[in-house]
């Protein structure tokens, strides 16, 4: 019945899209990264290309891959606030603001030329501009009042023509949160208006009435920067805001508050590459165990079908290197691959060693390292994996290291499902977009003498993991932490663990061996 279903999964997933979309209220939101900008005061937006921080008076333009900044705006300005991109340009709210009476008009940038001009400019404002957004087809203005007229605060949806349609007051719940200021920053997500006060670490969630003139105020949610303007960051799909009082673009992205076991993994450290495969058989537990031991933070293993579809370790298409045995993985039972010698191959100390099977090796595995099963299949055996992923709690500390359809295929179990993109591996920054395009949590770069620091650092703001295969020399270990590398795989592992260590890069502790999710 177990197969049925993961075949049913399958088919679903290759003919249909996946949905990364998360409930807001599931969410927790984390700083990825953060880009030191002096103009940072007021508000920050960013396209796939460059990152924008917006002062009152400039808006500096800077490359996300190096982090310099390329240009500066032309053109007067007196006290800009949020920055929306919009066909090309950068829209950004301004207003005369605390002068009187008050002026409030959108400024457009030009993005090549960094020249301010005016979009559009509001007759007798109903308070000073502090946000602009495009959403269903119409402009949403936010006019902001300060002190004891802070209630006062207006959303106002216009047309093209820039006639008003509809207009709402804030809930005054939300504005006593605000203090003497008001609101600095909005968007529209997921159908929800998503607003931003002057200092506090968080946002509000609202939603228009079914009647009436106030919104409805719907939550709350903690946020890592301070507040003001901010913008959604499409090449990641998270959160670009500002923290004001150290002038530095924040890279905020959602975590699914499910995912949260309470077991801190490691940041960075040796990856066992089949396990301790130079001095024990690859693929076995006794390579397993074997690593464990010695404190890597990550073991890598290949996963395949047998003949009647059990998940087995297996890194070839055939038995024939590393066992007594003969002939192709898929043509044999499980039954007949137990039977096979595993270990003699290496010496006779691993004589009759066993082929293991994925549920045996996860049983060894303690719960605070990372698990990287590279998959040696379809998107079927990514369905079937994926699944005893999830029913042995193990989805937390493990992700599948495979293709855009295998990786399709095993989210389609489940969203929590993490990834390591390996369509196209290289050492190269198209791989690495593609896999920013994927929505991955890993990569795996692969050859080259070195890693190019701003690669890693670009995969770093975008919150994905960097592995490297395969490194077994002192001085390219050494090199690929330096350059911002964090789970370099390994033959050599004792060996690496001590060059590691040299590095500054410690052995992980076994926090505890894994006994199963129905087990405290």
């Amino acid at each position: 019945m177990k197969c049925r279903l993961v075949f049913v999964l399958v088919a679903v997933s290759v003919l249909g899209i996946f949905d990364h979309a998360v409930a807001l209220e599931g969410l927790i939101w984390r700083q990825t990264d953060e880009l030191m900008a002096a103009e940072a005061f007021q508000a920050a937006a960013a396209d796939a290309k460059y990152v924008y921080a917006i002062s009152s008076r400039t808006v500096a333009k800077y490359d996300r891959l190096t982090k310099r900044e390329v240009a500066t705006s032309r053109g007067d300005a007196a006290h800009l606030n949020s920055g929306f991109l919009w066909k090309g340009k950068l829209l950004c709210a301004h207003s005369n603001f605390p002068r009187l009476p008050e002026q409030s008009e959108i400024k457009s940038l030009d993005l090549n030329s960094m020249q301010l001009s005016t979009f559009h400019q509001f007759l007798q404002p109903p308070g000073s501009l502090t946000w602009v957004v495009r959403h269903a087809g119409h402009w949403w203005c936010n006019f902001a009042h300060y002190g004891a007229r802070n209630s006062e605060t207006l959303l106002i949806k216009f047309d093209d023509d820039w006639s008003e349609k509809e207009r709402w007051t804030y809930p005054i719940a939300l504005i006593r949160q605000l203090g003497r200021f008001s609101l600095s920053g909005g968007i529209w997500r997921n159908e929800q208006l998503i607003v931003t006060g002057h200092d506090r670490n968080e946002f509000y969630q609202l939603k228009l009435p079914k009647s009436g003139d106030v919104l409805q105020w719907i939550g709350t949610q903690e946020i890592p920067f301070t507040g003001q303007g901010f913008a959604q960051d499409p090449l990641t799909g998270g959160l670009i805001g500002i923290n004001r009082a150290k002038r530095c673009v924040v890279f905020a992205e959602a975590e699914d508050k499910s995912t949260q076991t309470g077991v801190r993994m490691p940041d960075r450290g040796i990856c066992a590459h089949r396990g301790a495969s130079d001095t024990h058989p690859e693929n076995t537990l006794a390579a397993f165990r074997e690593a464990i031991r010695l404190g890597v933070a990550m073991i890598e293993f290949d996963v395949a079908f047998s003949s009647d579809a059990k998940l087995v370790l297996m890194h070839d298409g055939t038995v024939d290197r590393t066992t007594d045995g003969t002939g192709p993985v898929s043509d044999l039972t499980l039954l007949e691959l137990k039977k096979l010698d595993a270990g003699s191959w290496k010496g006779s100390q691993f004589a009759n060693e066993r082929i293991p099977t994925l549920e045996e090796t996860l049983s060894i595995m303690p719960t605070n390292i990372w698990l990287n099963v590279h998959l040696k299949g379809t998107p079927e055996l990514a369905a079937a994996v994926a699944a005893e992923m999830i029913e042995t709690g193990r989805w937390n500390q493990a992700f599948l290291a495979c293709g855009t359809e295998a990786a399709r295929a095993a989210r389609h179990v489940d969203k929590r499902i993490k990834i390591c993109n390996m369509d196209r591996q290289a050492n190269s920054l198209n791989y690495i977009r593609e896999t920013i395009a994927m929505k991955a949590e890993f990569i795996q770069l692969l050859g080259g003498e070195s890693v190019d620091p701003d690669h890693t650092a670009l995969l770093k703001q975008h919150g994905i993991r960097i592995n490297y295969c395969c490194a077994n020399e002192a001085s390219k270990i050494k090199s690929l932490f330096r350059s911002g590398v964090q789970f370099p795989l390994v033959d050599r592992v004792a060996a690496m663990l001590k060059v590691a260590e040299q590095s500054g890069v410690n052995r992980v502790g076994t926090q505890r061996l894994f006994r199963g999710p129905s087990q405290p």
